[in-house]
């Protein structure tokens, strides 16, 4: 069953490294063997009670794990290039001083649920709704960090007084982009989509900045949301939310990472306009992608492209220069997708492309890839196998992907049985990303 494995992966990684252009490629064929693709899976938990993986990439091919395990909470496991470590608990939590004088005791409250994990090579970032506020009830977005590596995490922090819903990444400058609704209103800050940032590692965090505020966000569900953030190599920064009361998606741009903004602006010119807006950052080029809001089957989705271009004054007048930018016209793509992105994680190749996983968290996810020029072929992502020790069949869920810088991929994923399994891509992207398709089905 293990050749089974390997004919599904092979045809997944085919979509999921092509971060190449065409032009830069040997054409050659090469030949690849199925045994060659994929690492052995390893289960890294062996407890049958870990639910939720997470993978974090550090520096020179170091990973850590991340799962939540029913009796002991947060575990982790690390690979520094070589082996990896047993799992270890890593508690987060509050801790609180409890009494006074003699009687003064330190008392560790840990966390009930797992958190969410984000990675910017040096660091682990975890995000959790913290316990109600005793006077105003409202629950904080709480951080801690833990150096990649370790199994300590920092003293939390609230990084914002209520949060509905939230997202962060890490830029390739290091900045941390945290964009969240905030589902209170008061006369300071309003109800609405709210952006900070922090340029040393979440040590310390910039002034709170207000992108679109609406009374009618204290009613939003989380899912309606929809929130993204994403920044390219040149530092401009971009957010995109859902309106549902007024049926539109918008998008926010800064210049100059997130030290100030534009204001937003709505998506999509087509009848019946937009939802779900992506911006992705392709070696150079920024491309937002988004759904058409009224489709009868399957998905339409459409591509605008970021537009800069400088306008200079005309002649007999003192020399002047603006520079203008505006998304391109909508373009359709990706015409055979069956569904449209959800739940979207975006990796990019060393050359800067990127490449797009749909489904992550599930069992079944597809994958496509940009080259500079248009979008691969969608392939599906899924893997079972036979238990190395059971013997019986592994159907691996909760998909977590992870593209490192030398072109392997790296795959976290739970087992039917309550165990978290490892695999990654042996083959680099340039030996096999033209090779022919699998002829089996």
């Amino acid at each position: 069953m293990r050749k089974l494995l390997h004919l599904i992966a092979s045809i997944a990684t085919l979509a999921l490294l092509v971060g190449v252009s065409v032009g830069k490629l040997d054409l050659q064929t090469r030949a690849q063997s199925d045994d060659d693709l994929w690492t052995e899976p390893l289960n890294l938990s062996r407890s049958g009670a870990a639910s939720k993986p997470v993978v974090v990439a550090g520096l020179e091919g170091a990973l850590q794990v991340f799962w939540w395990d029913q009796f002991d909470g947060l575990i982790a496991s690390y690979y520094d290039g070589e082996n990896w470590s047993a799992p270890s608990v890593t508690p987060l939590g509050m801790t609180e001083i409890v009494g006074a004088g003699e009687q003064a005791e330190s008392v560790f409250t840990p966390i009930e649920a797992m958190p969410q994990i984000i990675g910017d090579q040096t660091y682990a970032h975890a995000l959790w709704l913290g316990a109600p506020d005793e006077e105003t009830g409202l629950r904080p977005l709480m951080r801690s960090r833990l150096a990649v590596g370790s199994f300590s995490w920092s003293e939390p922090e609230a990084v914002a007084e209520s949060a509905l819903t939230w997202k962060m990444i890490a830029a390739p400058d290091g900045v941390l982009h945290l964009v969240y609704v905030r589902p209170v209103q008061t006369e300071t800050f309003p109800a609405g989509v709210y952006y900070k940032r922090s340029a040393n590692n979440g040590a310390t965090w910039g002034a709170l900045e207000a992108l679109y505020d609406t009374t009618y966000f204290r009613l939003l569900d989380a899912e309606d949301a929809h929130l993204w953030v994403s920044a390219a190599d040149d530092g401009e920064a971009f957010v995109t939310w859902n309106d549902p009361r007024l049926e539109k998606t918008f998008v926010a741009r800064s210049p100059d990472g997130g030290v100030s903004w534009d204001a937003p602006q709505a998506v999509g010119q087509t009848e019946g306009g937009a939802r779900r807006a992506h911006t992705i950052s392709a070696h150079g080029e920024k491309l937002l992608l988004w759904e058409a809001n009224r489709t009868v089957a399957g998905c339409t989705l459409y591509q605008q492209q970021l537009i800069t271009s400088t306008v200079s004054g005309s002649e007999g007048v003192a020399a002047t220069q603006a520079v203008s930018v505006a998304w391109g016209a909508p373009e359709l793509v990706l015409e055979d997708l069956r569904f449209c992105p959800e739940a979207l994680t975006v990796h990019r190749t060393a050359g800067g492309y990127p490449v797009l996983v749909m489904g992550s968290g599930s069992g079944y996810s597809t994958a496509v890839a940009w080259d500079g020029a248009q979008w691969s072929e969608p392939r599906s992502l899924g893997f079972n196998f036979e238990h190395p020790e059971l013997g019986r069949q592994v159907y691996l869920e909760a998909l977590q992907t992870e593209l490192l810088v030398d072109g392997r991929l790296v795959v976290v994923a739970l087992g039917q049985e309550g165990d978290v399994w490892y695999l990654a891509s042996e083959v680099e992207a340039c030996d096999w990303a033209f090779a022919p398709p699998s002829p089996w089905s």
